[in-house]
């Protein structure tokens, strides 16, 4: 089957426009000189900056100011890459992007994939109904708790939020959620149902969204998120071959004064060795993570 595309043309969607979305459903944000900042699902007591990919500087008063929310733990943001810092990635597809950036053999999975999958921009309300297979076996592969999917009245009425499916005949074998901000798409979430992915829905998915926002609608980048805490070298090598690169930037975590005192080589190497021993443990995981950028 062929992908089905939308055309139409993006005005800027502005951070204020996702900002006061986010506070609609009732989520955490706070301004400052540099940025804004959000609890982001799954880690709601540590705030993000926003938007995702803008590089910040902020002082410590304005750090200060987001960790004396209650309940906060630390705040995340990344700035411009510098050797002597914290070397992290954000991951990123730019133009020129055609079938050709892929890796060869994703560009067989790619056109194996829309030749039996159709690729289409969903609503938030089917997505609700028709992806709950694909969200419960994607987070059992990736071993987390299981959720439903993190959708809302609000998302659908937002112009800055879009879902995208990728159907095989009529069940919903994958699907993504995406974020429009500013010059920027990044996809916020991927999942896919352990039934289809055979007929590889994610690939042909992925490659129809990147394609369509930097070529269509004109968008500056497509982004797959910042390095993880935990890395999962299954999910980067699918990024690489997916023709995303790793575009440099330094990462910080910051955490809250009460926390500080926790931090330090003895602890932090602590948790480290624990992390290799225990590689099942994902809390220790992200804790080992959120640490390795302090």
């Amino acid at each position: 089957m062929c992908a089905e595309k939308l055309t139409d043309k993006d005005s800027t969607i502005l951070p204020e426009t996702v900002v006061s979305m986010y506070r609609a459903q009732g989520r955490t944000v706070v301004e400052t000189s540099s940025c804004w900042w959000y609890n982001a699902y799954g880690q709601k007591r540590v705030y993000f900056s926003f938007p995702p990919h803008r590089w910040v500087t902020p002082e410590r008063d304005e750090l200060d100011q987001v960790l004396r929310i209650n309940g906060a733990f630390a705040v995340r943001f990344i700035s411009p890459p510098d050797p002597d810092l914290n070397q992290s990635c954000i991951w990123t597809a730019r133009k020129p992007y055609t079938i050709d950036s892929l890796s060869s053999n994703n560009r067989s999975k790619v056109r194996r994939g829309l030749k039996q999958c159709t690729i289409r921009q969903i609503t938030f309300e089917d997505l609700a109904s028709l992806g709950q297979t694909a969200q419960r076996d994607t987070l059992a592969r990736l071993g987390k708790d299981m959720k439903g999917i993190v959708a809302s009245s609000h998302m659908e009425q937002s112009p800055a939020f879009e879902a995208w499916g990728a159907f095989y005949e009529n069940e919903l074998a994958a699907y993504v959620i995406i974020l429009k901000v500013e010059d920027w798409v990044h996809i916020q979430v991927n999942r896919s149902a352990n039934e289809f992915l055979k007929y590889y829905p994610n690939n042909a998915l992925v490659f129809t969204v990147t394609d369509h926002f930097l070529n269509e609608r004109g968008y500056a980048a497509v982004s797959y998120g910042l390095e993880p805490l935990t890395r999962m070298e299954s999910l980067e090598q699918f990024k690489l071959s997916m023709g995303y690169v790793k575009e440099a930037v330094t990462q910080h975590i910051v955490f809250a004064p009460k926390l500080r005192i926790l931090v330090n080589p003895i602890t932090v190497r602590l948790v480290e060795l624990s992390a290799r021993l225990l590689k099942n443990n994902r809390r220790l995981q992200q804790l080992a993570g959120l640490l390795r950028y302090t």
